[in-house]
């Protein structure tokens, strides 16, 4: 069977797609789509159509998804489709995963007898790393020396312009991470990485704005490498990061926690954005809205103002 692979537009969403394509070829089925979506789409997510047959992971659920595996809490739209949802072997969701890839991963393991190869084991076991931030320091986070994560950089700059990078899905579905950054499409890319990351930290050094134990940094139009945990090397104290990026269509929205001070956090901030259509886990998340800056303003205000009523004395 020839199937459509629709993901999460990210390093978690495209390693979910390796897994399932190097599994699907193993098994004589093929991909002949992959479709990178994102939080925008939520709003008209019931009557989305897809190219069918349709996998979606590491995406909200949808009832005509012939696969779907995903570990967001706010995956359900719809109390109904949750209430009708049935986990089986193609349909699998489980928000205790630090990374939809692992979910992906055991499960084809545990219900199909897959045998993954050692370089689908390690993409695993970094996403898990990557996704729920388990890095082993805010230092190790922004200096990218591993190649997972010259990888997540590069993810990260080249998603923001919607392409799929269906030639890197295919690559991480068949060589070991060590060999997929020497491809010759990421060469120039990680080559700018250092001086970039320089750039980067300087600007965030100047124009990161505190509001108590909140940081938020307004990127702009600026095509900065994403520097997430910037704000935690800067100001080890902080609890959350707020960064808003401005796209050709509108504004998106990453909303972080601390990973180093993880006992000190009460916000759900995935349940929390949910209320502006966004989604993720508790300790983060994100939100894009259309091009509109009084509700940009608004998003803003609120999660700020929202945070520090958690913390409080």
């Amino acid at each position: 069977m020839s199937y459509h692979i629709y993901f999460h537009n990210d390093f978690d969403g495209r390693a979910s797609a390796a897994v399932l394509l190097c599994f699907l070829g193993k098994k004589g089925d093929s991909v002949v789509g992959f479709h990178s979506m994102n939080f925008h789409l939520k709003p008209r997510w019931a009557s989305f159509k897809f190219k069918q047959p349709a996998i979606i992971v590491d995406f909200i659920y949808h009832p005509k998804a012939e696969w779907w595996f995903d570990h967001h809490q706010t995956s359900f739209i719809r109390s109904s489709w949750e209430r009708r949802f049935r986990q089986d072997k193609l349909h699998k969701w489980n928000p205790k995963y630090p990374s939809c890839a692992s979910l992906v991963l055991d499960s084809l393991k545990k219900d199909f007898s897959f045998k993954p190869p050692a370089h689908l084991k390690e993409l695993a076991k970094w996403l898990d790393v990557i996704d729920a931030a388990n890095f082993l320091s805010a230092r190790q986070a922004i200096e990218f020396k591993e190649p997972a994560l010259k990888l997540m950089n590069f993810i990260d700059t080249a998603g923001r312009k919607g392409d799929s990078l269906a030639w890197l899905i295919d690559l991480m579905s068949r060589y070991p991470l060590s060999r997929v950054i020497k491809d010759k499409r990421l060469r120039r890319s990680l080559r700018k990485l250092s001086k970039d990351k320089a750039r980067a930290l300087a600007f965030y050094k100047k124009n990161l704005r505190v509001y108590r134990r909140i940081a938020l940094i307004d990127l702009g139009t600026t095509n900065f490498i994403d520097f997430r945990f910037a704000a935690y090397y800067l100001k080890p104290k902080l609890l959350y990061n707020i960064i808003v990026k401005e796209t050709k269509d509108g504004f998106k929205f990453s909303v972080g926690s601390n990973p180093w001070r993880r006992k000190e956090i009460k916000a759900n901030i995935g349940r929390m954005l949910a209320k502006y259509d966004g989604g993720g886990h508790r300790l983060v998340g994100g939100v894009t809205i259309k091009k509109d800056k009084k509700l940009k303003e608004k998003i803003i205000d609120g999660v700020i103002n929202e945070l520090n009523r958690l913390h409080e004395k």
